[in-house]
């Protein structure tokens, strides 16, 4: 069993807030001064890049014979969809 490290659903709704913030400000007061070092402060890119990762570690192991079963350790369904339907 392997843990992938993919935030609660919590985390992910928060991050895509924040990056939709960045990219849609209500005003232009709201605009920050560089706008790379806020979408990097979403983390949005980060948690991307470990959904991608885990889902073609997931694909490399079915290509090599292995059985998967993904499943969330708190019991929601959260991490599974993202991996699932990457």
């Amino acid at each position: 069993m392997r843990f992938l490290n993919i935030p609660n659903i919590h985390v992910m709704r928060e991050s895509v807030r924040k990056l939709h913030d960045i990219c849609m400000p209500r005003s232009e007061a709201s605009l920050s001064t560089s706008w790379f070092s806020s979408l990097e402060n979403t983390q949005w890119l980060e948690y991307i890049s470990l959904i991608l990762h885990s889902a073609l570690r997931i694909v490399h192991l079915i290509e090599h014979g292995s059985s998967v079963v993904i499943h969330c350790s708190d019991g929601y369904l959260d991490r599974t969809i993202f991996v699932t339907f990457t």
